[in-house]
């Protein structure tokens, strides 16, 4: 499989992990397929993309990235594109102006990253009534030396990095989430299943160590590391597509045990961080009847192929992104 479609299809997944039942070791696990194929992102040339810019975001602005620009207290958002919630096109133009091609795209934000006006830092810092300090980026990853040869490279360690230069993180920072976990997957060493024992303590070393960071420069802080909701059926089986009432099922044993292994290193760094873990595994799947694999018009997550509102295939719905921000602004006015 072709370097393009590998990450294609990833990126279709990288919101998604969480684990099984119950956060515990895994046990020795059958030999699994190999990542689903899935048309790659929409290719062009610098100036088709510019040409593009246009018709698709008339006006620039900072809307999308811009919320309570005067006030004291703060969020800061850190991680993938769960959280940023951006459009394929979104990201196609970051990697564009990382490569050097002038195109002013509204709504890049820090580190030449898209971040989406939907997304859940932003309706968070909205219903907590905080300013926002939006470090989140598609294609991000927890391990620093990690690296996606197509997308945009960053990383959480960057990202804290980067609100620790601008003076981000502070006495005034009220809420700070984390959420990153699942690029790190299909990508070496990662790619190997027999590697994963080695991932999960590294997830808990890397992630625990920002924590750390985050917390000696925004001691008032309420850290929370953000999970992902779960997006199978349950018994191992993803799905595809959801429309029209239409849902399709693909046996496929991997995202399950991919997001056991999310979820557990999750857990851990939260518990021996002394730090929230927000486990939207938990309240997003089929049995709550809300989830990719769901006919319920309000589902929460969104599959491959999806006739509800959302910006990237895999991740957030609307209503999902509205879901997370009731819970983590309850947690940052508590």
């Amino acid at each position: 499989m072709s370097i393009k479609r590998r990450i294609a299809a990833a990126v279709a997944a990288a919101g998604l992990a969480a684990g099984t039942a119950g956060v515990g070791s895994a046990a020795a696990e059958p030999e699994l397929p190999p990542m689903p194929q899935l048309p790659a992102f929409p290719q062009f040339t610098p100036d088709q993309l510019m040409a593009l810019q246009p018709m698709i975001l008339p006006a620039p602005n900072n809307d999308a990235i811009t919320v309570n620009p005067d006030t004291r207290e703060n969020f800061v958002a850190f991680g993938d594109s769960a959280a940023a919630n951006v459009t394929a096109i979104d990201i196609v133009a970051s990697k564009a102006i990382e490569r050097g091609v002038p195109v002013a795209w509204p709504n890049i934000g820090n580190g030449n990253c898209a971040q989406g006006a939907d997304s859940f830092p932003v309706k968070t810092a909205q219903r907590a009534g905080l300013r926002l300090s939006n470090y989140t980026c598609a294609g991000a990853v927890a391990r620093a030396d990690v690296r996606m040869p197509s997308l945009h490279t960053n990383s959480v360690t960057h990202q804290v990095d980067l609100a620790l230069k601008d003076g981000a993180l502070t006495g005034d920072t009220k809420l700070v989430t984390i959420t990153a976990g699942m690029n790190d997957t299909y990508q070496a060493p990662y790619g190997d299943p027999s590697q994963y024992g080695e991932y999960d303590d590294e997830y808990v070393r890397v992630i625990g160590d920002q924590v750390r960071r985050i917390r000696e420069a925004a001691p008032n802080a309420r850290v929370v590391i953000t999970g992902y909701p779960d997006q199978t059926d349950g018994h191992g089986y993803i799905c595809q597509l959801n429309a029209g009432g239409l849902v399709t099922r693909t046996y496929y044993p991997l995202l399950d045990w991919l997001q056991k292994h999310i979820r557990t290193a999750q857990q851990r760094t939260a518990d021996e961080q002394h730090v929230d873990f927000y486990d939207a595994f938990s309240e997003i799947d089929l049995g709550h009847d809300n989830n990719a694999c769901s006919p319920n018009p309000n589902r929460l997550s969104s599959a491959w192929v999806d006739d509800q509102s959302h910006a990237l295939a895999g991740h957030l719905t609307s209503l999902g992104n509205d879901h997370y921000a009731e819970a983590l602004a309850a947690r940052a006015n508590h």
